[in-house]
């Protein structure tokens, strides 16, 4: 299985230099990253397509939502530390707070959504597997980006 993610990882790399310029070739890396994951969340935790897919469906809902809140957040952020002494600086505080509780409870539903056709022991071992593939996927990344810099560097 390293091997296979050793791989997909290279495939990657190479073609998300060709896709950087092109939207779909971003759709597609995306995709493939999908792929990837799901064939682990089959392998690793014995999950049927269907449940894998069911899985995945709402992580990416639920990623979607979160992504959508934190774009507000991050502009009220923005706009408190352009002036942390403005009038209306009170109501952005509140605001922030009142985003930080639609993101908990964006959590709490999805876990809540989970719990509807996985045991706790299988939401845990998806938890940990998510977070491995992450840190893998980040570390490649970095891997990657400093034998180009590397590259360049030496030009």
């Amino acid at each position: 299985m390293k091997n296979f993610i050793g791989i997909f990882l290279i495939l990657f790399f190479f073609t998300t230099g060709f896709s950087f310029a092109q939207r779909d070739g971003k759709r597609k890396t995306s995709d493939d990253l999908d792929k990837v994951l799901k064939q682990k969340v089959m392998e690793k935790l014995n999950f049927d397509e269907s449940t894998a897919d069911r899985l995945l469906l709402a992580y990416k809902d639920n990623k979607k939502q979160i992504r959508a809140i934190n774009k507000e957040r991050k502009e009220i952020m923005e706009s408190i530390e352009l002036d942390p002494g403005a009038t209306d600086i009170e109501s952005k505080l509140e605001k922030m707070l009142e985003i930080e509780t639609r993101i908990a409870d964006l959590r709490k539903n999805f876990f809540t959504e989970l719990k509807t056709f996985l045991t706790p022991q299988q939401i845990a071992n998806t938890l940990i597997l998510r977070k491995n593939f992450h840190k893998e996927l980040r570390k490649q990344m970095n891997k990657h980006r400093k034998r180009d810099k590397t590259k360049e560097d030496s030009q």
